[in-house]
């Protein structure tokens, strides 16, 4: 399975993107868990790119690409933003369910959400590119 999509810098485009790869992991039959991680992290990567990397301005260029093999599914996201290194910039822990919000410090949770979701997280720049690359074990249902 191989898919590849161009995102704008926009926040609005997040709900097309999770329904084109919904869709296009579908034929995997991944476990709804599987799913839902999987849709988690490219809403956070996605949004971090956007909110961070660009400011919330629309008009840049995001690229995402999956790949799927031998039950590993590989998620490749590229953009042009300022070189950031979310491997670098981690938090302990993520927040409990039991955690006072204003007691948090600011930034970083998605992060290490994506970091526990996945089995690998890797960053690099690349011809004036982020490129961050996450694998991820995909589990079946049935």
């Amino acid at each position: 399975m191989h898919f590849a999509c161009t995102i704008d810098s926009d926040l609005g485009e997040l709900v097309r993107v999770k329904d084109e790869v919904a869709r296009a992991l579908d034929p995997l039959s991944p476990s709804r868990q599987c799913l839902a991680d999987t849709l988690l992290i490219v809403e956070e990567v996605l949004s971090n790119i956007v909110r961070h990397g660009h400011g919330g301005e629309p008009g840049h260029e995001i690229l995402l690409d999956l790949h799927h093999d031998d039950g590993i599914l590989t998620l490749r996201f590229e953009d042009c933003a300022p070189a950031f290194d979310p491997t670098a910039h981690t938090r302990a822990s993520a927040p409990g369910p039991d955690d006072e919000r204003e007691a948090m410090p600011m930034g970083g949770v998605g992060i290490v959400l994506v970091r526990e979701m996945a089995e690998t997280v890797d960053y690099r720049r690349q011809d004036g590119r982020n490129c961050l690359t996450i694998r991820q074990r995909m589990s079946r249902d049935g």
